[in-house]
């Protein structure tokens, strides 16, 4: 038969009993000899926002279950959806002035960084440049931190109107996560375009050059005084602390060739950027509704905080590597058949998943925040 080899992608989550969330998702293509000879793609069951059974909605990134029904069958609309991710250091291991740790490549949160964003919010549709990103991000509470979080809209979201097949909504925003002052110095860089990817000759500068320049300095200026001015942070304050402990404000010669791996680069020489032995990361998850019925207004959350085990196995590997082990083993036992795009809209598809999750402790909360009663 030759070389098999299966390759699988995942975004998925888990479910809570109660008012039903439930999130299931998996992609899986099997190759032959180097042929593709089957592929599924499994993103979460079609929403419908009217005339269903109960509350299901997705707990993951990128795909919606939301069926929602008064146990009277009442009918519902769901005219707001909201959900944020983040993998981020556990707060016992956030010891960096960026908030931040790479668990991927840090060119790769950088250009991420850089991304257009598209919403719906209030029925308007909002599109923001990638330089002005940051300048949009919100702050967002999340149960059990004492801080609030980030959350900046990731890539384009009114696409899922279709696809969750939500026709009356309202707000309809796709973000990530981020501790507070990452927003405020990822602006900063933005607007000193060291986001930038142009190739340029930068070998012969250094950084404290570079900042000058790119703050509009006058020769001889104080290249920190003269980015606080231009980006409108204090010198003593956190945006310019966090550069300089970077290194942007320092003589050393840039090893680059454009202004975004110049701050790449050192990223890369800062350790505590990192994940060292024995330090923690944690995905911190939550998702926002507002269901409209006939005689009263419900805003309900959900949200997930799941941190690494104590002997090292990330949180990261839990919540994506679990969902594509038993996505993988239902392809191959042939409990997943076919070719194409499958939609797992029964629970014999992503019950299994969601009960292994709960087995390992992968959970969320459901809370239902606020009931407004309306005028008859």
């Amino acid at each position: 038969m030759g070389d098999s080899r299966l390759l699988v992608c995942f975004d998925g989550g888990a479910r809570a009993n109660g008012t039903a969330f439930a999130v299931a998702g998996a992609g899986a293509v099997m190759y032959r000899d180097g042929v593709k000879v089957s592929e599924v793609i499994l993103p979460l069951p079609t929403v419908r926002s009217n005339n269903v059974a109960e509350y299901e909605a997705v707990l993951a990134g990128l795909h919606l279950l939301n069926e929602a029904n008064d146990a009277d069958g009442t009918q519902c609309t769901i005219v707001s959806f909201t959900s944020f991710c983040g993998g981020l250091p556990a707060p016992q291991s956030n010891n960096n002035p960026f908030g931040y740790k790479f668990s991927w490549a840090p060119r790769g949160v950088l250009l991420a960084a850089r991304n257009n964003s598209k919403y719906l919010q209030d029925g308007e549709v909002k599109d923001v440049p990638g330089e002005k990103l940051w300048s949009v991000a919100q702050k967002m509470e999340v149960r059990g931190f004492d801080k609030p979080f980030e959350g900046v809209p990731n890539r384009d979201s009114t696409q899922y109107k279709q696809i969750y097949d939500l026709p009356d909504i309202q707000t309809l925003l796709r973000g990530t996560f981020r501790y507070a002052g990452w927003a405020d110095i990822l602006l900063s860089l933005a607007k000193m375009n060291m986001l930038d990817l142009e190739e340029r000759d930068l070998n012969s500068t250094t950084y404290n050059q570079l900042m000058l320049q790119q703050s509009g300095g006058a020769a001889g200026a104080n290249p920190k005084e003269s980015v606080s001015k231009f980006v409108g942070h204090p010198v003593d304050g956190d945006v310019i602390k966090a550069m300089e402990w970077l290194g942007l404000f320092t003589d050393d010669k840039i090893e680059a060739k454009t202004y975004l791996d110049s701050v790449c680069e050192l990223m890369k020489k800062k350790p505590s950027m990192y994940y060292a032995e024995g330090e923690k990361d944690m995905i911190v998850m939550k998702h926002t509704y507002q269901v409209e019925y006939p005689d009263r207004t419900e805003y309900l959350s959900t949200q997930l905080v799941d941190y690494a085990l104590e002997d090292g196995t990330t949180s990261m590997s839990r919540t994506v590597g679990i969902p594509v082990a038993v996505a993988t083993r239902m392809v191959l036992e042939g409990k997943i058949t076919g070719s194409g795009i499958k939609i797992p809209i029964v629970a014999d598809i992503y019950e299994p998943i969601l009960e292994l999750l709960a087995k390992e402790g992968i959970v969320f909360e459901d809370t239902l925040d606020k009931v407004v009663k309306k005028t008859q």
